[in-house]
């Protein structure tokens, strides 16, 4: 799991000392891994590279050595355990003395448990666009109750699968907590194949649907302990009786009415009523253009979650974690096909750039 990276202006300072520890599982039944390999990474925005490595002790205990301190990058340890990848806290490049990174705990592996849970679904219901379409946004909020790492090795198997609208276009999967590259469209639902340790992980989708629709029906296949559904129609309501208003809310100056349910059953079918298009756009559904979504999603993690960290403070930090994972990724592939080579080097051109933008936004605030 990758968590906060901290990455400040431009400069050099003496080597430090990286020292933490490598547990599986957790809580009272945590076990110390011994001779398990430790890398710490370097990652700036033109690269990311291992500095150093070496072998847990009977402890679990890891003591890694960077020669230098690039207070311009930001620094992560790994560990494999169980053919998945595990990251440690990121390290402050601030920080000029030695530091501790948090323990890494790692999970064993199985391909039927445990049940992966839908513990929320929010989703945010555009007005029509002069496409003639609607732009539907959701974030999937899935977890894992128990103590090891759920995994597949077949797309026909996924470690979870749910449906989504019949009548969906235009599928895309936006920044997640799991590769995007992972997460597809099959059939009429959505399918993950990330491996998805103990704890939570969210997946923002979007998708379009036809603007001509009066109502739009969203199945449900799996019980959601809480969801949102948030319509930007003014005469647009929730026609399912488990749903109750809860207020108008503002996401990027736009006004949504909010609707609530909890512990929505499996087989339950949402059906939102929604107002009728403009006579100019009737003709028009069936015209398809590039969805951007990325200001309602931003918010819509946001709102939903009440953690703005996630999306503000943490942006850079996460970011800077990502690239380190999937150059760690692509550096263990075995002899990859040139199709994974221009995949590799277009995702971490993707993540260098948003990481590129967000770093000058802090720099030049508005």
């Amino acid at each position: 799991m990758i968590v906060a990276l901290s990455v400040p202006s431009h400069g050099f300072a003496q080597g430090f000392t990286v020292t933490g520890r490598v547990v599986r599982g957790r809580d009272a039944d945590s076990l110390p891994l011994a001779d398990r390999m430790a890398v710490l990474h370097e990652v700036t925005l033109e690269s990311g590279r291992p500095v150093d490595s070496a072998l847990t002790s009977r402890l679990g205990v890891y003591r890694l050595r960077a020669p230098a301190r690039d207070t311009a990058a930001g620094y992560v340890v790994s560990v494999e355990h169980d053919g998945i990848g595990y990251f440690s806290q990121p390290l402050s490049a601030r920080d000029r003395a030695s530091d501790s990174a948090s323990t890494i705990v790692v999970f064993d592996t199985s391909y039927t448990r445990p049940e992966i849970i839908l513990v929320e679904r929010h989703l945010i219901i555009r007005a029509i666009g002069d496409d003639g379409m609607r732009r539907v946004v959701e974030l999937l909020v899935l977890g894992n109750r128990g103590s090891l790492t759920r995994i597949t090795d077949d797309e026909a198997r996924p470690v979870w699968q749910g449906a989504i609208p019949t009548v969906a276009l235009q599928f895309e999967v936006g920044q997640s907590d799991v590769s995007p590259e992972t997460v597809f469209r099959s059939g009429d639902s959505v399918a993950v194949l990330a491996p998805l340790p103990p704890g939570e992980k969210q997946i923002l989708l979007a998708y379009l649907v036809p603007g001509t629709l009066k109502e739009l029906t969203i199945p449900i296949d799996h019980v959601v302990s809480n969801m949102n559904l948030m319509l930007e129609d003014p005469g647009a309501t929730v026609a399912t009786d488990r749903f109750v208003p809860a207020g108008v809310e503002q996401l990027d100056e736009i006004s949504f009415t909010r609707y609530n349910a909890v512990a929505v059953p499996s087989g339950t079918a949402v059906v939102v009523e929604l107002e009728p298009p403009p006579f100019a756009l009737i003709g028009l559904w069936w015209v398809i253009v590039p969805l951007t979504a990325a200001a309602l999603a931003a918010g819509l993690f946001w709102w939903l979650r009440h953690q703005p960290a996630r999306v503000s403070g943490d942006g850079v930090d996460a970011l800077a974690a990502r690239i380190a994972q999937l150059d760690r990724e692509f550096e263990g592939a075995t002899g990859p096909s040139q199709m994974e080579k221009d995949a590799y080097r277009r995702r971490r051109a993707e993540l260098k750039a948003k990481l590129s933008e967000l770093l000058a936004s802090q720099r030049h605030p508005n």
